[in-house]
């Protein structure tokens, strides 16, 4: 096995720095895809969370006064 001279580790080392290099700015590239897909989807999740509590404040307020008013009126309705 041949020894590597002190040319050859450099040129080998300057291959190995612009490998890392280029990995580095690919991974920037993906980060920021990354934190703009996140962005959009967390605007979505949070429109859908907005609508669920507004549909269980309606069923609160369905259940806890709509219904009760709607059975005293037929209450009174069929005893009268």
């Amino acid at each position: 096995m041949s020894e590597a001279t002190a040319g050859q580790l450099k040129l080998m080392l300057e291959n190995l720095d612009d490998k890392l290099m280029e990995g580095f700015l690919r991974n920037d590239e993906q980060h920021r895809d990354l934190v703009t897909h996140v962005t959009t989807t967390n605007g979505r999740v949070r429109k859908l969370e907005q609508w669920k509590f507004m549909i269980i404040g309606g069923l609160v307020f369905v259940n806890i006064i709509a219904v009760p008013v709607f059975l005293m009126v037929v209450s009174n309705y069929l005893n009268a």
